[in-house]
This record gives structure tokens, sequence and C-alpha cells, in this order.
């Protein structure tokens, strides 16, 4: 899987801390915060690194067969390791930013923090 941030929100929202699993760069993880976040670079568990937290627009893999309405609440499956509307057992990381249809296998997402 590869995501590509296709627009970093505004001053670039970003946090340095370790996640309790190895990750991999450009690879969506939830943080120990509750926080979707894409690593900046892979690193080894219990490592320090950089992750981004809020991202204006990023294309990432989508749950197959599920059509996308931009604006609605997409959630992070951890276990699949895609981007879902389903809100059961998966993380709230932000909202659609635009249609994708059930055949698509990627989609356009903007990560926004969730207070």
């Amino acid at each position: 899987m590869t995501t590509e941030i296709l627009s970093p929100s505004t001053g670039q929202r970003q946090l340095k801390t370790a996640h309790a699993s190895a990750t991999v760069a450009h690879a969506p993880v939830v943080l120990a915060s509750g926080l979707v976040a894409v690593p900046v670079a892979s690193a080894d568990a219990g490592v320090d690194n950089a992750f981004d937290y809020e991202i204006e627009c990023m294309e990432a893999d989508k749950a197959a067969g599920q059509a996308w309405a931009g604006g609605a609440k997409v959630y992070w499956d951890d276990s699949a390791k895609k981007f879902t509307t389903t809100s059961t057992a998966n993380t709230l990381a932000g909202r659609i930013v635009r249609d994708a249809a059930s055949a698509d296998i990627r989609g356009q997402v903007s990560l926004t923090p969730v207070v």
C-alpha cells in the first residue's frame, strides 16, 4: 500500500513519537493517542519517528466494494490497512474528499484529528 499526500495541511501538522510496532513510511497507523497518522519514514518499534496527523488531501487504499460520497466520514480499518465508511471497530480518521465508485480501489481523504 502506498499513500500519496496530495495536499498537506497548512503548517504541516506533525508530531514526533514512537509507535509500539515497526512503521513503514507513508503507511497509515493508529497512534496510542487514537489519532490516525502517516509516518514520514520507516522505523523500528519503539523508535521515535515523525507522523503527519492532519493532511488536507491524500490518496490511499479504500475498502473494496464501497461507493464513497464526498464529505462523508471515513474510518481507518487497522486490520485491513484500508480506509472505509464502516464505523464499527474502526478509528475515525477524517472525511472523504471526493466521490469514488465501488469499483475504485483508491480514494481521496482528508486526514483530520478528532477532538
